[in-house]
């Protein structure tokens, strides 16, 4: 399945590798298939885009194809109460955080695909088991450099990005060029390559599934399906490791929220708790949740009330969901319940309309909870 490169999900539980943004609560699993988050590139072949809420749904109703980063396969989640049992917070939507200009939705970082329940590896030790184009020393494999589309040995049609993503001036550069080709399958890439949806039409890109396999400098492992693929860099603007960062376009302060195995995302604003607190970027709707991205295994620096991107679908009060920004506006899901909870602050407003405002991410007293 084609699955394209644009925004995140947070998932609510631990399991798997598959959603952008992790629940609160829960260890943050590399890469989700739906890169919802933040869309990479919409629009166009024109991938020079506003960077978008990392945190969007997974599949695009514009052009049909889901979204890779964010979300969307169902993410075993472990039980307990995600006050104590750390928070998923991570996301691997693609960053990117343009508009692609003329080719439609580039998915971000597409839902770069969201999400079936699949195992997490560990990052810190488990060993890239595909060997990416980028390895094969210039061979002319999907993601190889090249500098003419004779260079380019794989896919249907090979060609050689030579200084730009689609040969577009206004998309991300592409250093030493990039080896690719039109697509309808994984297949037609070959070993080591992904069909990933790039707005009108879909394109190899070589895969990856931690933050060495890549070109250095100048590609990054953005997080796609159950693991990534080698993607210009530039389509991030933060570091996962520094406090805060400011939104691209609103220039307010707020976290980095990660989209790829090496320390980089997309900044999204911090928000107050409620309904209506986060502004939209452009078309794009989103919403206030909570936010720990300083747990094990990325131990990242945001924690925090941040805006993501609104489902397009969402979950209504009390009923079942996967992912942090699964729920309406003014919800977050309830990791220790995988339930849709109203946000609250303790002490304080908004005040819970039903059940007491409950200390479930380890906040302050006077901090955000959730509703029980």
């Amino acid at each position: 399945m084609v699955m394209s490169l644009r925004g995140a999900k947070l998932l609510a539980a631990v399991a798997s590798l598959s959603g952008v943004f992790f629940m609160a609560g829960c260890p943050n699993p590399p890469p989700t298939p739906d890169m919802a988050a933040v869309d990479l590139m919409m629009g166009g072949d024109d991938m020079t885009m506003p960077p978008a809420d990392m945190t969007m749904s997974s599949c695009d109703p514009a052009t049909g194809s889901c979204d890779m980063s964010m979300p969307l396969g169902d993410m075993a989640k472990p039980p307990g109460d995600m006050a104590t049992t750390g928070d998923m917070a991570t996301t691997g939507d693609m960053a990117t955080t343009g508009d692609m200009a003329t080719t439609g939705d580039m998915a971000t970082t597409g839902d770069m695909a969201i999400n079936p329940d699949m195992p997490r590896p560990d990052m810190a030790t488990t060993p890239d088991m595909t060997v990416p184009s980028d390895m094969t020393g210039g061979a002319g494999a999907i993601g190889d450099p090249c500098t003419a589309d004779s260079v380019c040995k794989k896919g249907p049609t090979p060609t050689c990005w030579k200084s730009n993503v689609l040969n577009n001036p206004m998309n991300p550069a592409t250093p030493g060029g990039y080896c690719s080709s039109e697509c309808t399958s994984d297949a037609a890439c070959g070993a080591g390559a992904r069909c990933v949806s790039l707005g009108a039409k879909s394109y190899c890109l070589a895969s990856c599934n931690n933050a060495t396999t890549c070109r250095k400098p100048g590609y990054a492992c953005s997080y796609y399906d159950t693991a990534g693929v080698c993607f210009p860099d530039t389509i991030f603007d933060c570091n996962t490791k520094v406090a805060t960062c400011n939104e691209a376009g609103t220039g307010k302060m707020g976290g980095c929220v990660r989209q790829a195995y090496e320390d980089k995302g997309t900044c999204a604003a911090s928000c107050t708790a409620g309904v209506g607190t986060c502004a939209s970027i452009g078309s794009t709707k989103r919403q206030c949740v909570y936010l720990d991205a300083t747990r094990p295994p990325n131990s990242d620096a945001w924690k925090g009330l941040i805006c993501l991107e609104s489902p397009a679908t969402a979950v209504m009060p009390g009923g079942a969901c996967s992912y942090l920004n699964d729920c309406t506006d003014g919800y977050e899901c309830d990791g220790a319940s995988s339930t849709c909870r109203q946000l609250c602050v303790k002490g304080g407003t908004p005040a819970c309309t039903m059940g007491m405002c409950a200390d479930a991410f380890g906040t302050p007293a006077t901090g955000p909870g959730l509703c029980r």
